[in-house]
């Protein structure tokens, strides 16, 4: 099955109440082949009548966060956890989240992204009790925003959805800050190819979730390149938290 014959199935899916409200069916949009993919909760009214994904008040607002990190809307699959409208503004009852989560998942399974970014309560919750086991409570989720984290081969991070600034727009400087970091983990550290983390790891003294949240992830917060762009080189068996490892220790940089 393609990503297509998927669209197609959702737009006649008639498992919950929701249906009754649809109008089109905003499935997703953007670049599978990317790897990076965001899940938010589901589509506005906007969405609904237009068929495409974050063009309402929401959109507008990630457009310019987008737009304030340089980062291309169209190098990002997007899509949501509800595919059908949710009629004002309500929350997804937990029926509706079991009748049309599978439609994630099988989105998961066929574009295999390296990064999932998840967008408000209900998309964060979902994605990380799937990949967790764990029950998670609000301040829970809360406490998961801004943070990568490396969980059963995924790259997972949480930020606050752009619809926030609707009605908090003091909590600009802080969402473009958290967003910024899509923009890094679209992208590898400029000193993976020659770090001693990438000899570590490629002789098997390493393990792949330290390559995964800093190299190919969150690099900026890595204590190793943090010296590297201040000009200090970093010691024999740092890791990159700045701890020190006493194997590691034994080999050069």
């Amino acid at each position: 099955m393609q990503i297509e014959d998927l669209h197609q199935e959702i737009s006649t899916c008639t498992r919950c109440s929701l249906h009754q409200f649809r109008i089109n069916t905003p499935f997703s949009e953007g670049t599978p082949s990317k790897k990076l993919m965001i899940v938010a909760q589901a589509p506005g009214e906007k969405e609904n009548l237009t068929g495409k994904i974050f063009v309402g008040p929401a959109g507008e607002v990630l457009d310019e966060i987008f737009e304030v990190n340089g980062i291309d809307r169209n190098d990002i699959y997007i899509t949501n956890l509800i595919k059908c409208f949710l009629p004002k503004s309500k929350r997804p009852s937990n029926n509706q989240i079991s009748a049309c989560c599978g439609y994630l998942d099988r989105e998961i399974e066929m574009i295999d992204p390296s990064t999932i970014v998840t967008l408000g309560y209900f998309a964060t919750k979902y994605i990380y009790e799937k990949y967790t086991a764990d029950s998670l409570s609000k301040p829970d989720i809360h406490d998961l925003i801004g943070k990568v984290y490396y969980i059963r081969g995924k790259k997972i991070l949480s930020l606050q959805h752009p619809s926030t600034l609707l009605y908090n727009s003091t909590a600009r400087g802080d969402m473009i800050k958290g967003y910024h970091k899509l923009k890094v983990l679209m992208e590898d550290c400029k000193y993976y190819p020659f770090c001693a983390v990438k000899k570590y790891h490629d002789r098997g003294l390493l393990s792949e979730e330290w390559v995964e949240l800093y190299c190919h992830g969150d690099w900026e917060n890595c204590v190793r390149y943090k010296m590297e762009e201040s000009g200090i080189e970093p010691s024999n068996g740092m890791l990159p938290d700045g701890r020190q490892d006493k194997i590691l220790k034994n080999f050069p940089n």
